[in-house]
C-alpha cells in the first residue's frame, strides 16, 4: 500500500481517485476543494461521425461469455455496465473523453438474461477474463442495479463507482409488467415495436431538441436496434429487485449524476440512493434528460474524470489517503 494526499474536485467525501503521478485508483478520499485553475481542461468539440469514425479505428472488440465488449484508451479500467434498451456501443460518446486517461471498457449484457445475480457474474468473469484485479464500474439505467450490487458484494474488485440515472429500486406499472410478458418471446427488433419512435419522441425528444439531428438518430437507432425479448426480460428482472437494504453496506464513494429533466427515474428513486449510501456525491445535469451519454457526454465525461482523477497539483503528500494498487 502507497500513501498520497488525495483532494477532490467536488464538494464531498465521496471525491478522489486517480492520483496523475501514480495513476493509482484510491478507496478514500479527503476535504473537498473548489473547482478552479487545476481543473481538468474543457473537451474538445467533435461531431458524433467524427466520434463513431474514431470509435470504429481505435477501440478493439472482443467476446467473454456470448456476450461482446470494447476497450478503448490507456489507464486505470473503467466498465461501463448499460440499461435496458442501450448497449456498448452507446458508450463511444463519453468514452471519447475520457481514453485518454482511462481504460474504458464497455460490454453488452446477454439478450437471455436469467437472474440478476447471474449479470453481476457476468461483469466478474469480464474482469478475469480481462485480467483485471480491480476496476472503476459505471452504471447506467437498469446497470446502475448491477454495478451497485458488484460494489457491495466484490468491495476489493471495485474501489469507487458511479452511476448514472441510477437507482437501487425502481417498480414497473401493472401495464409496464403485462407488455414486458407479452414481449418476452418476441425476437423483432425494438424498433418494430409499434409506435416505437413515436413513444421515444413524446418522452425525451425535449432535451434532444437543440442537438444535432444525427444524434436523435443515433439514439433511435441503438434504443431500436436491441431484441424486444432482451429488452423484456432486462424489464422484468428489474421489477423484481431492491437493493436498498445493501446500500448502508456499501462504503465506497459512488457519484450520483442525473438530469434534472429525466422523465424515468423519480426524485425518490434519488433521496434513496443518496440517504443509503454512506459515502456519495451528487452531480445534476441542467437541461438533461435520462440519456445523458447521448445528449450530455462531454459534460457527462467531465463530471466522471473529476470523481476519478483529483487536480495534478493537489497530488501532494499532505494528509495522507489510502491508495490500492493500479488496475491492470
Amino acid at each position: 500500500m502507497n500513501e498520497h494526499s488525495l483532494h477532490s474536485t467536488e464538494c464531498s467525501e465521496a471525491q478522489g481517485g486517480v492520483c496523475p503521478q501514480t495513476r493509482q485508483p484510491c478507496a478514500e478520499a479527503t476535504s473537498c476543494h473548489a473547482r478552479g485553475a487545476d481543473a481538468a481542461p474543457a473537451a474538445v468539440a467533435l461531431t458524433l461521425a467524427e466520434t463513431l469514425a474514431r470509435f470504429d479505428r481505435e477501440a478493439a472488440w472482443g467476446e467473454c461469455g456470448g456476450n461482446r465488449y470494447f476497450t478503448w484508451g490507456q489507464g486505470p479500467p473503467l466498465v461501463f455496465v448499460p440499461g435496458l434498451v442501450t448497449e456498448a456501443r452507446c458508450f463511444a460518446p463519453v468514452c471519447i473523453h475520457l481514453k485518454d486517461r482511462f481504460r474504458c471498457i464497455a460490454y453488452d449484457l446477454p439478450t437471455t438474461p436469467t437472474s440478476h445475480a447471474g449479470l453481476v457474474a457476468d461483469l466478474l468473469a469480464l474482469l478475469d477474463h480481462l485480467h483485471i484485479a480491480q476496476a472503476y464500474l459505471l452504471g447506467f439505467s437498469f446497470g446502475s442495479t448491477i454495478a451497485l450490487a458488484a460494489l457491495h458484494q466484490y468491495p476489493e474488485r471495485f474501489p469507487r463507482g458511479v452511476l448514472v440515472s441510477g437507482f437501487a429500486r425502481r417498480r414497473l406499472g401493472f401495464a409496464e409488467v403485462l407488455l414486458a410478458r407479452l414481449l418476452s418471446r418476441c425476437s423483432a427488433p425494438m424498433r418494430r415495436l409499434p409506435f416505437h419512435d413515436a413513444m421515444l419522441k413524446r418522452s425525451h425528444f425535449s432535451t434532444f431538441a437543440d442537438r444535432p439531428p444525427e444524434v436523435w438518430q443515433f439514439f433511435l437507432e441503438r434504443c431500436g436496434a436491441l431484441p424486444m425479448s432482451a429488452v423484456a426480460r432486462r424489464a422484468l428482472l428489474l421489477h423484481g429487485v431492491d437493493l436498498r437494504p445493501c446500500l448502508p453496506a456499501i462504503r465506497q464513494p459512488v457519484q450520483l449524476v442525473s438530469g434534472d429533466r429525466d422523465s424515468l427515474v423519480s426524485g425518490q428513486c434519488l433521496d434513496a440512493l443518496q440517504q443509503g449510501l454512506p459515502v456519495n456525491v451528487h452531480v445534476e445535469l441542467p437541461h438533461c434528460g435520462h440519456y445523458a451519454l447521448f445528449t450530455h457526454p462531454a459534460d457527462l465525461a467531465d463530471a466522471i474524470g473529476r470523481f476519478l482523477t483529483p487536480p495534478t497539483s493537489a497530488c501532494a503528500p499532505a494528509a495522507p489517503g489510502t491508495c490500492l494498487p493500479a488496475p491492470r
